[in-house]
């Protein structure tokens, strides 16, 4: 009888035990359920770029609302007051909120000021395994643009409207890349170039950004000489920056831990009597067989008129290349009609004489598109476009420096008029360091 009462209890322990487990694993799971759907929603940075202005609102309030901020907007209220996750806090104040998460309301206020996405790209910029996501946003009624990495972001100036019809296109476009510059490490950077705002082939600005620590790491590297700016990378961690052509400058970085610094300036000799650019700003240059534009409004890619002097024929061209610096070598042409300014290299067409100009020896050391060059002298005679023939008669030396231009290249020929007179282009000999 004792025996049959041992075994009894032992079953009904055994029975107890066996109803206790799935009773807890149940308990847990329903515990496990109920901290997620109290917990806010992750904001997905991914999906910004596809979210309407109400959607991009939403997302943007959640942060707060997962503080508990209390909405006085209607549609608001009735919105998160069905999320099972939120819970009114009375006490909030923004200064409560996590670093992270007040950038993340940044980030979004930019995407709800968006008049396009100028470019985005998930990529490994740190070397961690995770992509970053990165976007370049234009913002709409303003020259200004936003750029991206995470919760990570920074505003700069868009010196160039798409719709700018007064310059040509790869001046107006700017460029936003994912580039290596040091293969050996694990990093990689972000490059964003554009010409700055100038008419006559603008420099170059050129921002590196870096992505280490989660921080955005800033460089900037710029030329506003003419054409220049452009960089190039070796892989190996150097940066190189064409400062100038005339005289020949470039300068070597190296990035180091997102920093950049300088390793060497690399000079070349500047030519006697200075960089080509031969007129003055007021020199005027015809467009047409009828209508002339001051040279300092002509910019690559306008029409001018050129001349073939072996055809005898007059036509329009197109200007492929176009400079602009500051000249103190300079002089007064002066004809028994009209006079210009200019510098002393510059050739001029000559009648029975052909190219001439005041140092043909520098014309012909500096040009590449010149075999014979004589000699300008006064009583010189110039065929004038309108038929005329006009002599020169002075030559004035001007003792102040100012702002010259000339045109490099035509898409055909090697000649303009200015002021009435054929003059050739200049296409510039490269000066080795």
């Amino acid at each position: 009888m004792r025996t049959t009462f041992y075994l009894i209890l032992t079953l009904l322990f055994v029975s107890c035990n066996e109803q206790k487990e799935p009773v807890s694993n149940e308990s847990n799971n329903t515990e496990t359920s109920d901290k997620k759907e109290n917990a806010a929603p992750e904001i997905d940075l991914s999906s910004l770029s596809k979210l309407n202005k109400e959607e991009l609102r939403i997302q943007r309030n959640t942060i707060f609302a997962k503080y508990g901020k209390q909405f006085e907007s209607a549609d608001l209220k009735s919105y998160f007051s069905k999320q099972p996750w939120y819970n009114i806090n009375p006490d909030f104040k923004d200064e409560q909120m996590a670093e992270k998460d007040k950038r993340l309301v940044t980030v979004i206020n930019y995407y709800e000021q968006a008049e396009k996405i100028l470019w985005q790209q998930n990529v490994d910029l740190d070397g961690d395994g995770k992509n970053e996501v990165c976007a370049a946003i234009k913002l709409k009624g303003e020259s200004k643009f936003s750029l991206h990495i995470n919760e990570e972001s920074r505003e700069y100036r868009l010196f160039w409207e798409e719709n700018d019809t007064e310059a040509p296109e790869y001046w107006t476009k700017i460029t936003i890349k994912v580039i290596d510059i040091n293969k050996a490490d694990k990093n990689k950077e972000i490059h964003i170039s554009q010409h700055f705002a100038e008419y006559v082939d603008p420099g170059i600005e050129n921002i590196l950004l870096s992505y280490i620590d989660k921080k955005l790491l800033e460089n900037r590297l710029s030329s506003q000489d003419y054409n220049s700016g452009e960089l190039q990378f070796d892989g190996k961690g150097s940066v190189e920056m064409r400062v100038s052509f005339c005289p020949d400058h470039r300068s070597i970085y190296a990035l180091n831990a997102g920093k950049l610094s300088k390793q060497k300036d690399i000079k070349g000799k500047a030519p006697e009597g200075g960089c080509p650019a031969c007129f003055s700003a007021d020199a005027l240059v015809m467009i047409n067989e009828k209508e002339s534009m001051p040279i300092s409004s002509l910019k690559k890619g306008d029409q001018v008129l050129s001349y073939d002097y072996k055809e005898n024929v007059y036509f329009t061209t197109q200007i492929t290349g176009i400079l602009a610096v500051q000249h103190e070598d300079l002089v007064r042409l002066v004809f028994d009609e009209g006079s210009v300014v200019t510098t002393l290299d510059h050739p001029f067409l000559i009648k029975n004489k052909g190219w001439c100009s005041l140092h043909p020896t520098k014309t012909l050391n500096q040009y590449t598109n010149y075999s014979e060059v004589d000699l300008l002298q006064l009583n010189d005679t110039f065929e004038h476009v309108n038929g005329k023939v006009v002599r020169l008669i002075a030559i004035e030396r001007i003792n102040a420096q100012q702002k010259t231009y000339t045109i490099v290249s035509l898409e055909k020929g090697a000649t303009f008029i200015v002021n009435g007179l054929v003059v050739g282009t200049e296409e510039l000999r490269k000066v080795l360091p």
